[in-house]
């Protein structure tokens, strides 16, 4: 060679997915070498260490690699699903929470959307007094699935962006949107709310004790407090503990069992109507193994669009193959634990 090049990165797959998915433009290297021999092995691809200490890179090639696995996963389960007989459907998942679902950013993410499945069946079949509150919002993506066709008084979240005001799907199911922060005071007076909505935060927050007290103290006597999370069974697994996130951003707090919440519920002035676990036995197995893929979702995504048998064939999976195995998955919930749970409380 008669020059350095800044980084060589040596590949056995095809030199133009190899730009792709690397999206060079970002990069700013003068010179990058794409060659078809082996130099160094790490996850399949080979590249000189130069290459990998780049984080930007190395976050790219991650990301491709975790979206081969799930391409592969999803091509393996559609062709179960066409070789086994078709499970026969319950009927207790809303179809058209099913039809939002394949529609949404966790359509390509196999162990979100059973997830979401299950979190989304118990959380639909409610209907919210007046006034109520979603305590975390953020962008409301959550929301237009759940809660499409129902209303809630506030919307309340921390980091809550604005842009949701335009959001003509999310302004359907809210009168109002307040940033607030759920461990410090709320701006609310004492005994006004209904019913309370707490869609997966309790992983995220840190004092459950405070945020408790203030739900405790702006909820009317007898309203219903419904909420969702990671149990003891999650065992740390996919959970995110990032000191250097936002406070909000942090997870992988408050993985109780339904006795633990229990008591937690009674020292905070409520009593647990009912319980549910998610994603129990084979399927908390295949959410466990899986919810490292979850952020390759986008590529993926690009995959099956780019081929429209293949992404009817993704459809038909979900529908006649994933439903239903979720639906008997959600009535085993009561029996066995679960890597989730669902509980409803009420104010004593």
């Amino acid at each position: 060679m008669d020059f350095e090049p800044d980084i060589i990165l040596i590949s056995v797959f095809n030199t133009e997915i190899i730009r792709d998915f690397l999206e060079i433009d970002l990069l700013k290297s003068k010179n990058i070498i794409l060659e078809d021999f082996v130099n160094k092995k790490r996850n399949g691809i080979f590249f000189h260490n130069k290459l990998y200490n780049n984080p930007l890179l190395r976050l790219h090639i991650t990301r491709f690699i975790l979206s081969q696995i799930h391409i592969a996963l999803a091509l393996f389960l559609i062709i179960i699903s066409k070789v086994l007989p078709t499970p026969k459907r319950l009927n207790i998942i809303n179809d058209d929470l099913i039809d939002r679902l394949k529609n949404s950013y966790w359509r390509y993410s196999l162990s979100a959307l059973i997830f979401k499945l299950e979190e989304g069946y118990f959380f639909n079949s409610l209907n919210f007094g007046y006034p109520s509150m979603e305590i975390g919002v953020n962008d409301g993506h959550t929301s237009k699935i759940f809660f499409k066709g129902k209303k809630i008084t506030v919307a309340s979240d921390p980091d809550i962006s604005m842009k949701i005001k335009k959001d003509k799907e999310v302004m359907e199911i809210f009168d109002e949107i307040a940033k607030i922060d759920a461990m410090k005071e709320y701006p609310f007076e004492d005994e006004y709310f209904k019913d309370i909505i707490m869609v997966h935060i309790v992983d995220h927050i840190k004092d459950i004790d405070s945020v408790f007290t203030q739900i405790n103290r702006v909820m009317q006597k007898g309203g219903n407090f419904y909420f969702s999370g990671y149990s003891d069974e999650q065992k740390g697994k996919g959970l995110i503990k990032n000191e250097k996130a936002n406070e909000y951003s942090k997870g992988g707090y408050n993985t109780y069992n339904h006795n633990e919440w229990k008591e937690i519920l009674n020292k905070h002035g409520f009593k647990m109507i009912n319980y549910n676990y998610l994603l129990c036995g084979f399927m908390g197995k295949f959410y466990e193994k899986t919810i490292f893929l979850y952020h390759a979702n986008r590529r993926v995504l690009k995959f099956f669009e780019r081929i429209p048998l293949l992404n009817k064939w993704y459809e038909e999976m979900i529908s006649d193959f994933i439903v239903p195995l979720c639906e008997r998955d959600i009535q085993s919930g009561k029996n066995q634990k679960g890597v989730h749970f669902w509980i409803h409380a009420q104010k004593i």
